[in-house]
C-alpha cells in the first residue's frame, strides 16, 4: 500500500494501481581521480604486447664548470640510472548476465555494471598508485621544511597537516609553486 487508505475503503495499490519501475538507473557519484591528468602513458606500448619491466633511460646531469684560459679541461663520462618501471599488480571486475535476463531486462544491465566498474577501477587505481609513490617523494618536497634551497616551506608533516583555508590558500598555493621551481619542475603542465 503507497497510498493511505481511509478505513473501509478498498486498497487498489497493486490490484488496479500497478507498480511502476523506472526506465532507468540512477546515477552514482564517484570519488575524484587525478592520476590520468598528472601522468602519462608513454611507456604503455612497451609493456602491451609482452614483458613485465619497461627499462626508462635518463639523461644525466652534466656538471657545469668554471674555466680559467688555458687550463687543462677535466672530462666528463656522464651516465645516471635507468628507471623500471616495473609491471606487477593488476585488478580486474567479472560480472555475469544471462542471455535471458539480457533480453527480457529494459535496462541493458551489463553496460550500467561496465560503466560503474571503470569508475571504480579508475578510483581503486588512482589511490593505490598515488599511495605506493609516496615513499618515492623527495624529503625536499614534503613535510615541514620543503625546498629544495630554501628549506623552510612548511607543507605539513604526518599527523599535522596544513590547513587551507581562503585566508591561507593563495599563500599555500605560492608555497606549492616555489617547493616546485626549486626542485626544477617544468613551468608547463605544472601540478
Amino acid at each position: 500500500m503507497a497510498y493511505p487508505v481511509t478505513a473501509g475503503r478498498p486498497d487498489y495499490s497493486g490490484n488496479f494501481i500497478p507498480e511502476v519501475w523506472a526506465g532507468m538507473l540512477i546515477k552514482n557519484f564517484y570519488d575524484g581521480t587525478v592520476l590520468t591528468a598528472i601522468s602519462n602513458t608513454d611507456y604503455e606500448g612497451s609493456i602491451k604486447a609482452h614483458g613485465d619491466t619497461v627499462n626508462i633511460r635518463t639523461t644525466p646531469t652534466i656538471i657545469i664548470k668554471n674555466y680559467t684560459k688555458g687550463q687543462v679541461l677535466d672530462v666528463q663520462t656522464p651516465d645516471n640510472p635507468k628507471l623500471q618501471l616495473l609491471i606487477d599488480k593488476g585488478h580486474y571486475f567479472n560480472c555475469e548476465e544471462d542471455d535471458v535476463d539480457m533480453i527480457q531486462s529494459d535496462i541493458v544491465l551489463m553496460e550500467a555494471w561496465t560503466k560503474d566498474a571503470s569508475e571504480r577501477m579508475a578510483i581503486e587505481i588512482d589511490q593505490e598508485v598515488l599511495t605506493d609513490l609516496l615513499p618515492d617523494i623527495s624529503p625536499l618536497n614534503k613535510g615541514t621544511n620543503a625546498g629544495r634551497i630554501s628549506k623552510d616551506i612548511n607543507l605539513g608533516a604526518t599527523g599535522s597537516p596544513v590547513a587551507v583555508n581562503s585566508s591561507n590558500v593563495l599563500d599555500l598555493l605560492v608555497n606549492l609553486n616555489t617547493v616546485l621551481g626549486e626542485a626544477n619542475a617544468p613551468t608547463s603542465n605544472r601540478y
